[in-house]
């Protein structure tokens, strides 16, 4: 019995489970400490304590809010490091090569988080008219509360660059 009560907390212990307050345009434009358009670069795994984050280094193209530089540093959370790997739900998935709006927030650690996880984290594309997008699809791998802690359906969000630049001068 005592063996079951091990194992059976052992297996517990290793379910990952992620809520997330549900942010509006206007929490993540409020909330953020810089918002930047740029291209991922290159992942690359490290261990933290007892957890893995990627960094990834984003060459900045336009800064909407803050002070970044050329290049910003972007730690998520997951990855692989020291032959362990950790999938974390709700992170933000960032592909090496690809165009992105991040909407980041400076730890008291000093390291750039994307906010929200991934709620944060845009892709760039355009309408039909040939506008510039930013698209972030419906968090589907993580719970979402809104601020009275009752679970929401997250929908995604998509909203012009030129609102984006609007709303943020």
């Amino acid at each position: 019995m005592r063996n079951l009560a091990l194992v059976t907390v052992a297996i517990v212990s290793c379910l990952q489970a992620t809520t997330l307050e549900h942010l509006s345009f206007d929490d993540m434009l409020s909330k953020s400490t810089s918002i930047v358009r740029g291209r991922i670069g290159e992942g690359k795994g490290e261990l933290v304590s007892r957890m893995i984050y990627t960094r990834y280094s984003v060459q900045v193209t336009e800064t909407f809010k803050g002070s970044a530089s050329t290049t910003v540093d972007v730690l998520v959370p997951g990855g692989s490091a020291n032959g362990l790997t950790q999938s974390i739900a709700g992170a933000p998935k960032l592909s090496s090569g690809s165009e992105m709006v991040l909407f980041l927030w400076r730890s008291p650690k000093n390291v750039n988080l994307v906010i929200g996880m991934s709620q944060g984290a845009f892709d760039i594309t355009k309408d039909a008219s040939g506008d510039q997008l930013m698209v972030r699809n419906a968090v589907s791998d993580a719970t979402v509360l809104d601020k009275s802690l009752k679970p929401v359906t997250d929908s995604g969000m998509r909203f012009t660059m030129t609102e984006l630049r609007k709303r943020t001068r």
